[in-house]
């Protein structure tokens, strides 16, 4: 995908110790040196040439992370006994074990041996499952790909997906498949959790931020396809940029919301569980209110994190292909950051079925649907019917039902993986 570069020349700390109060001056700045080197690899992904000077010199930093930490081991009481339960730990990482070998075998063979695949399909559902695909060379640029046989085949048979995905995945010997973003994500987590423990051990502490999966990797670590991917809109010919709308989260605008829309009046209760099927209704209390004021509701999901702490998130789409990235996307973030519910509110429009896959369109309304699922399988819709009457907002009847809902399949198939793995 298309993308602003990152501005990373000068990576600052990433605890909340000031340069000068740091007890692990060099250490901490070998793990900001393997953040900056992520991401010129990750920049750099669709140049092969350029992705393996960069993967190398991020192999290095890597590295240095333990070098440097033990260097400045006398500054750690108790150092050789602590270390050494770290050092069983990253033998039995398989992620980490290969770490170590490959930067073996860069320094002896200054080189890295890589292979890589590269797949073209249409992106025409809410899951990965393509419709139309082709593997094609990854050493090749993305107009030479566009210009080989198999994807002029799915170029021509494109008829209502304009959005063309190319997508290369780069792996190393040793990962089991497993792309080399990704791997290096993982070991930014399992580093940064060595260097917070050796802070804490000298009595500092590393703030670590809300939004920090529970690996422990960037949040800018999380959507590697914004590097691995490029999405082309073939009607225009231009790339296809996803954006991520920025939420207001904090309390000035909260009391600001709260003001606008008087949520004072609307009889909330306070839902100590974080039950998703008990908070939806009172969420969707505040968005009919939201929808009387304004006179719309954009697409929202709210995501349920391991501590049960809700996030927020807005989805913006523009057409079909956006809502198809968005729910995806969701569903990427569902994987990393364990997410085991959500409450999706929106907008729609409701058809009458006259019969199977036919609709009445005199009979299409408008409703606010709030969707709620878990990862146990339970799913909930409420669906708060209204219409417009001279400029006004005026609600109708409400119904329940529990029908599952096509667009969070991409979720679904997530959380069938994780607690497959997991239980």
């Amino acid at each position: 995908m298309s993308h602003e570069p990152r501005n990373l020349a000068a990576p600052k700390h990433l605890g909340d110790v000031s340069e000068a109060g740091c007890p692990l001056p060099a250490t901490h700045s070998r793990l900001d040196e393997m953040h900056y080197f992520w991401h010129q690899t990750a920049e750099a992904y669709s140049t092969p040439e350029e992705f393996r000077y960069n993967l190398n010199a991020l192999i290095q930093a890597a590295r240095n992370v333990t070098f440097m930490l033990q260097s400045e081991k006398d500054r750690i009481p108790d150092f050789e006994v602590w270390y050494e339960r770290w050092r069983e730990k990253l033998k039995a990482d398989p992620i980490m074990k290969w770490l170590h070998d490959a930067r073996t075998t860069v320094v002896k063979q200054a080189d890295l041996k890589t292979s890589s695949q590269a797949r073209v399909d249409l992106i025409a559902s809410y899951t990965d499952s393509p419709q139309m695909e082709a593997t094609v060379s990854p050493l090749l640029t993305t107009e030479e790909m566009l210009a080989t046989a198999p994807v002029r085949q799915i170029l021509e048979e494109a008829r209502s997906n304009p959005v063309l995905e190319v997508e290369r995945t780069w792996v190393a010997d040793g990962l089991e498949g497993l792309e080399l973003l990704e791997a290096f994500a993982h070991a930014y987590g399992v580093l940064f959790k060595i260097v917070a423990e050796a802070h804490e051990k000298c009595g500092a502490t590393m703030k670590v931020e809300v939004n920090r999966p529970p690996d422990l990797r960037l949040p800018c670590m999380v959507h590697t396809d914004d590097y691995r991917c490029i999405r082309v809109d073939l009607q225009s010919g231009e790339p296809r940029i996803f954006i991520q709308p920025e939420v207001a989260n904090d309390t000035a605008s909260k009391e600001e919301a709260a003001q606008r829309y008087r949520f004072d009046k609307l009889g909330l209760e306070r839902v100590p569980s974080g039950d998703p099927f008990e908070l939806t209704p009172q969420y969707l209390r505040m968005a009919r209110a939201i929808l009387a004021k304004d006179g719309n509701h954009a697409p929202m999901v709210l995501l349920r994190n391991p501590e049960g702490r809700w996030v927020v998130q807005m989805l913006l789409p523009e057409d079909r292909q956006d809502k198809f990235l968005h729910w995806r996307r969701l569903a990427r973030d569902v994987e990393v950051y364990r997410y085991d519910a959500y409450i999706f509110i929106s907008e729609a429009w409701m058809y009458q079925l006259e019969a199977p896959g036919q609709t009445v369109e005199s009979e299409r309304r408008e409703a606010l649907v709030a969707t709620a699922e878990a990862a146990d399988g339970r799913v909930r819709h409420w669906v708060l019917f209204f219409h417009r009457k001279n400029g006004k907002i005026c609600f109708d009847e409400e119904h329940v039902d529990e029908g599952v809902p096509g667009f969070s399949a991409p979720v679904r198939e997530v959380w069938s993986r994780i607690f497959r793995k997991e239980h």
